[in-house]
């Protein structure tokens, strides 16, 4: 509870000092007290309330104080049934759990964030742009930079919240159906070159990466040195992707363009759509034979090379969510102001989305949008197709 002196002024007593007649025997005292005016001119001036300038600019925009190298970010904290606030800074958390852990112990109940399980309090909290949300919607960098004010509440009260589905980390895979990682080879021996793309089950045992690399060499009749340039490009490949396994990333509401730009055989195609990456159920594959069946596209080698382009820039993207889940979990008070002001690549394309993409925006697309989500595909003339791979060998040298 803040109390404010009312009293702006206050003047010393008078006394006259007069030297009184002997049949005198009283004192003139006065005392005067001045209050402060509640004009609307005072109201209205822009230095009120009588507080340092920087506190002043501070209530008045984001709330972020800088002391040196700390920075602070303080908002107010409500309880239901409870008539008095408390102020808590958020930047002395690394992430929810810590935040939820202190606020339980401040408000002596059990409080949890994501779930409405009737035997607990949920945190909610007000972002910037009016609209009550529940705790945990988001990663915690985001969390900082749109939360207003906190409120603690039961599960019954939230009904009409909004929720951006995210669900809080999760460990490492692809965000599809099926955890299939993109395999690209490129190998170049002997004066042979062999170039493919397909995509590996990562639980697959070992020995068969050589087994696979061995039926290849076969088939293509590729020099039997092949094999082991093959082999162990492949497994380089599962490598880096099991050093990601068990490590948390973010993939609520990050809402991704997709950009194909390909040419198989005869076939060019171009286009550009959007994919949920918080969608696990997703397949990159029916999607392609849908997208294909659509367009009239009757080369059957379009459609795995369409999956495969999808499934390399989720994997990019997944990737980045890793990044971004290490880098929130690893900020320090010392750090948290360059880290509390600059998120991470996936992290800063999730929040542009989430504004593009909230309650509030149209599900139109703009005009000038149009051109880039038209799909388009060519059929190349076999001069065309000479022309662009004599390009392509130009460039690789």
């Amino acid at each position: 509870m803040e109390v404010s002196n009312s009293c702006s002024s206050f003047s010393s007593s008078s006394v006259d000092s007069t030297k009184p007649s002997p049949s005198e025997s009283s004192v003139n005292l006065s005392l005067s007290l001045t209050f402060p005016s509640t004009s609307p001119q005072r109201e209205a001036r822009q230095d009120w309330p009588p507080i340092k300038s920087r506190l002043r600019d501070t209530l008045k925009g984001r709330r972020l104080i800088r002391r040196g190298n700390d920075t602070s970010l303080f908002v107010k904290v409500y309880m239901e049934g409870v008539p008095i606030g408390r102020k808590l800074d958020l930047c002395a958390f690394s992430g929810y759990e810590s935040l939820l852990e202190n606020l339980s112990h401040m408000f002596d109940t059990s409080i949890i964030c994501g779930n409405r399980d009737r035997k607990h309090h949920v945190l909610t909290y007000e972002d910037k742009d009016g609209d009550w949300m529940m705790v945990g919607d988001i990663p915690w960098d985001m969390f900082l930079e749109t939360v207003r004010r906190l409120k603690i509440t039961r599960p019954e009260r939230m009904k009409g919240l909004v929720s951006t589905g995210w669900k809080g980390p999760v460990k490492f895979r692809m965000p599809t159906a099926e955890n299939l990682v993109p395999i690209r080879l490129d190998i170049q021996f002997e004066g042979q070159r062999y170039k493919d793309a397909f995509t590996w089950n990562p639980s697959d045992p070992d020995n068969e990466v050589v087994v696979f690399a061995k039926r290849t060499v076969k088939d293509l009749k590729l020099p039997s040195a092949f094999i082991t340039q093959i082999a162990q490009s492949i497994q380089s490949q599962l490598s880096d992707f099991r050093a990601y396994e068990g490590q948390d990333m973010y993939t609520g509401e990050k809402i991704i363009p997709i950009k194909l730009d390909l040419r198989v055989n005869h076939t060019l195609i171009k286009d550009q759509f959007l994919w949920d990456l918080n969608n696990f159920e997703s397949d990159p594959e029916e999607f392609a034979r849908t997208l294909c069946k659509d367009l009239g596209v009757e080369d059957p080698e379009v459609g795995p090379a369409v999956a495969f382009a999808i499934r390399e820039q989720l994997y990019e993207i997944a990737i980045q969510s890793v990044a971004s889940a290490r880098e929130s979990r690893l900020s320090k008070k010392g750090r948290r102001g360059s880290d509390h002001g600059s998120a991470s690549k996936a992290s800063g394309l999730s929040m542009d989305l989430m504004k593009l993409f909230s309650f509030k925006s149209s599900v139109v697309r703009k005009r000038k949008d149009l051109d880039v989500y038209e799909p388009v595909v060519d059929l190349l003339t076999s001069e065309e197709v000479d022309a662009l791979e004599a390009r392509a060998e130009r460039h690789a040298r």
